[in-house]
């Protein structure tokens, strides 16, 4: 099962800008490009400034809570992002 139990996020001391899940479906209610249905959470930046989320972490397991690395992405203000919960590390466009 993908649901994720655990959703652990570590804001670095220097970003003022706030990270939020804006949804989240355990569900499998997303395909990927294997036709695979998928668990996902969609991110939101809700600051004013822009985020890297390579400073933050997925997990379904609290002895793991660095589990899965978000990817080297900026997000900036008001820009969304959604996550599939695949087992695979694989960054779709």
């Amino acid at each position: 099962m993908r649901s994720v139990l655990v959703i652990l996020f570590f804001l670095p001391t220097y970003v003022f800008s706030q990270l939020a899940i804006n949804e989240f479906s355990s569900k499998g209610s997303v395909k990927d490009f294997y036709g695979n249905t998928n668990d996902w959470v969609e991110l939101i930046n809700t600051g004013s400034n822009p985020i890297d989320l390579s400073n933050y972490f997925l997990s379904d397991k609290i002895t793991n809570t660095f589990k899965w690395q978000l990817p080297e992405v900026k997000l900036s203000s008001m820009q969304k992002i959604l996550i599939l919960n695949s087992g695979e590390d694989k960054r779709y466009r």
